[in-house]
């Protein structure tokens, strides 16, 4: 692996800056990777296109703490915009809660609930998190949701109404969940889509309350349909993380100026 890293490495820079590089990296526990370094390489040419040379963009602003990407970055961006109210969240889908989109939220401070299916998942939350689950900042439910039932456990985590981020990430009914949810009013929707599905393309899975995802193709919507949704519902696309699976929505009234 060394040496492919070397070899990419001097094609890419000057011999001098490539060695200087690789003695440095050297040098970074779990860095020198070739995966990684090709990652942050193509982050910078993305980055290098004049679109993301506006300021509003939120692109630029991206980096990872706990999320699966950049994610982390561009919420820290958004609320320094809009502000936060009350720093509630609420999040579907959160793994085994070392890698999601309000971890890095509930660290600063933030309180909140998850909703997680997965039963191996679900064990090692309650292990995990067994002290700030207890001292109530964070309020956990394994449970395997759908369009009828997730306005139930949203209200049994007795949070305010008005919350100030929700996120759904749960491999497949992820439009039909947001459409169903009235048990809260959230300012910051985080979501996942379908980047196969490029806009204009309109596509929604079909509803399937026991849909488990198969590694293939057919899950979730298409950003376009996502769009239409939101759009419906008072919020505005603001933004989409680097590797086009999460977007970003802000209530219109919140978000009419700083986007």
């Amino acid at each position: 692996m060394k040496e492919m890293l070397t070899s990419f490495l001097r094609g890419l820079l000057t011999p001098k800056t490539a060695t200087h590089l690789i003695n440095f990296i050297g040098k970074l526990k779990g860095i020198a990777d070739l995966p990684t370094m090709m990652a942050w390489q193509a982050r910078q040419e993305i980055l290098k296109h004049p679109k993301f040379h506006d300021n509003k963009h939120l692109m630029p602003f991206g980096f990872k703490a706990y999320s699966q990407a950049d994610e982390d970055g561009i919420i820290q961006e958004i609320f320094q915009r809009i502000g936060a109210t009350n720093h509630n969240f609420v999040e579907i889908g959160v793994g085994n809660g070392l890698e999601n989109n309000t971890l890095n939220l509930l660290l600063q401070g933030w309180q909140g609930g998850w909703l997680e299916g997965s039963a191996k998942s679900a064990q090692f939350i309650e292990k995990k998190f067994d002290k700030i689950i207890k001292q109530g900042k964070l309020k956990f439910k394994r449970a395997f949701v759908d369009r009828d039932n997730i306005n139930r456990f949203i209200e049994g985590f007795s949070l305010p109404q008005e919350i100030d981020l929700l996120g759904i990430d749960i491999d497949g009914n992820d439009y039909h969940l947001f459409q169903a949810i009235n048990s809260v009013k959230p300012r910051v929707v985080v979501i996942e889509y379908n980047a196969k599905f490029a806009p204009p393309t309109e596509w929604i899975m079909e509803y399937n309350p026991k849909h488990n995802w198969d590694g293939t193709d057919y899950q979730g919507v298409s950003l376009k349909s996502l769009e239409r949704l939101f759009d419906e519902k008072g919020y505005s696309l603001v933004g989409c993380n680097i590797t086009g699976a999460n977007a970003f929505f802000c209530k219109k009234r919140s978000c009419w100026r700083p986007f």
